[in-house]
């Protein structure tokens, strides 16, 4: 399901000085079209920080929260929720997605990845597994050049500031990941889970586990993991418990704004913090830049899946997949999209 580079293994080494902090965000859970994203961003920080951190606060002025001021300063990077970020189609002069791309690119850039000039490139830096997806001729289409909201200059001197104000702050993004579920795969968990809240949080508990069982887990300051709620859902140990080998969870506090949790193995040999966060990605960086490279892939994938369709049916509008506009866009597609297609584009939940 995830591609495993091992950079967090390597990075993630025993270290009383540090700890990393891993921030877990999703998109595309209600659309009828197109892929479910979950990504992570890994952070190494100093080991006093705790979920309390303000990230933003320590990469300031570099890092913003919002398009505003990245316009009234052209080098600064905006990370947050990606519904905030990404521009209205209907704005002209810039590119919907060039903030999410920007804020993107600067971290993969400061965790040492460097082919970043298509949009396959950038999804193998995020281990995204396009074998899997290019199953669907939709998604199989030839690689689009990066980047599509700013010039290679203009990303290059956001990325130095960028990397700049990390090392300043003592703090750096090891990496970023994103598994991308392609509709088929999402029909066939969901055939088998029942409910789709079970197929996001199967993604999300393959990210958990690549922390759990990497170095990190291991350190002598453990790891803290920061998730966006799941829905309204307060109580996550049992589900906590079957997604991580060996794992002991212990409720620490389940309330209306978080979820706490203790994980760690009967020998206490392996051990991380789990945070359920109501809001999460307006309270904690590392999950808005995870909701940030979430929304960038499946916008990315999106892109794919439109310029096939379009140029199956001349003169199909583009769609992003959410049920009306789907809706609207089966409707359009007519009879290109026969009853064995249909079954394989359209999400059943």
């Amino acid at each position: 399901m995830i591609r495993d580079h091992g950079r967090m293994q390597t990075e993630a080494a025993h270290d009383s000085q540090t700890r990393v902090l891993l921030g877990i965000d999703e998109a595309g859970y209600g659309p009828l079209l197109g892929p479910l994203t979950v990504a992570s961003s890994a952070w190494r920080v100093p080991a006093s920080f705790d979920e309390g951190a303000d990230l933003w606060d320590h990469l300031s002025p570099v890092v913003v929260r919002t398009r505003r001021e990245v316009g009234k300063h052209v080098d600064r990077v905006a990370i947050a929720d990606s519904k905030v970020l990404k521009l209205p189609r209907t704005v002209k002069t810039q590119h919907e997605l060039v903030h999410l791309e920007r804020g993107v690119w600067a971290a993969l850039s400061c965790a040492g990845e460097r082919d970043l000039s298509s949009d396959a490139g950038l999804m193998e830096a995020l281990g995204v597994d396009l074998a899997e997806l290019e199953r669907q001729p939709w998604y199989g289409g030839e690689k689009a050049s990066l980047p599509v909201g700013s010039s290679v200059d203009q990303l290059s001197l956001v990325s130095a500031r960028f990397v700049s104000a990390c090392e300043r702050a003592g703090v750096r993004p090891i990496e970023l990941r994103c598994v991308a579920l392609p509709e088929w795969r999402f029909n066939e968990m969901l055939g088998s889970l029942g409910v789709k809240s079970r197929v996001s949080f199967r993604v999300v508990g393959s990210l958990l586990a690549r922390l759990w069982c990497s170095r990190a887990a291991v350190a002598s300051v453990p790891p803290i993991a920061l998730i966006d709620r799941q829905g309204g859902r307060l109580r996550y140990a049992q589900a906590l418990a079957g997604a991580l080998d060996d794992a002991v969870v212990e409720a620490v506090e389940e309330s209306e704004i978080r979820s706490v949790y203790s994980v760690h193995t009967a020998d206490g040999a392996r051990q991380m913090r789990v945070v359920f966060q109501a809001k999460g990605d307006n309270a904690h960086l590392p999950i808005a830049l995870a909701s940030m490279g979430a929304k960038l892939v499946r916008e990315l994938l999106m892109m794919r899946f439109n310029a096939y369709w379009c140029g199956v049916v001349e003169g199909l509008r583009p769609t992003a997949g959410y049920t009306t506009d789907g809706r609207r866009w089966l409707d359009d597609a007519g009879e290109a999209v026969t009853d064995q297609r249909r079954r394989e584009l359209v999400r059943r939940a």
